[in-house]
């Protein structure tokens, strides 16, 4: 009996679309392991059919790199804050999508990093924090969503939470 051919889909946000998607999907399908040098490796050979999703040219590969140890530095980071007399350990610094004239945004990504605590006084910003925390939760729930009949309790939990949050920052 000939096997039903997977459909395969880019996530929402990828660099990728679904017509990519299917034909990576269905060539890590061939490999025996799939590990990231495993795909490196297959990826390597010209004919492969990943070939054109890897970056060859070493100073733009060495840039990207550079700039994946970069958010790896801050994201690294916590922080001991005292809130009501007790000390807490938090993000030191919390990732928002923003709009920016920053000259230093070279890598053009709308992603910023705001100290903990300290720039998270104004209103603005603490709803903007909320905003990405309910696009998180939005996000692990879809990502997820095939396990919510075996945990119903868990993803009733989140769909409350979504809507208080949802309610809350909306006004209502």
């Amino acid at each position: 009996m000939k096997r039903k051919k997977r459909q395969y889909k880019a996530r929402e946000g990828s660099h990728i679309n679904d017509r990519d998607a299917q034909i990576i999907g269905q060539r890590l399908e061939t490999l025996p392991m799939i590990t990231r040098q495993a795909v490196l490796n297959d990826a390597r050979k010209p004919k492969s059919p990943l070939h054109r999703f890897i970056e060859w040219d070493s100073r733009k590969a060495a840039e990207s790199w550079r700039l994946q140890q970069a958010q790896h530095l801050i994201t690294a980071i916590r922080v001991v804050v005292v809130i009501d007399g007790e000390e807490m350990e938090t993000v030191a610094f919390h990732r928002l999508t923003v709009e920016s004239s920053d000259e230093d945004a070279l890598d053009d990504s709308p992603v910023s990093y705001y100290k903990a605590v300290l720039d998270l006084t104004g209103e603005e910003m603490r709803e903007q924090v909320l905003k990405n925390a309910l696009a998180e939760l939005m996000s692990w729930r879809t990502r997820y969503a095939e396990f919510a009949k075996v945990y119903k309790k868990l993803f009733g939990a989140i769909d409350k939470t979504i809507e208080q949050m949802d309610m809350g920052l909306n006004g209502g």
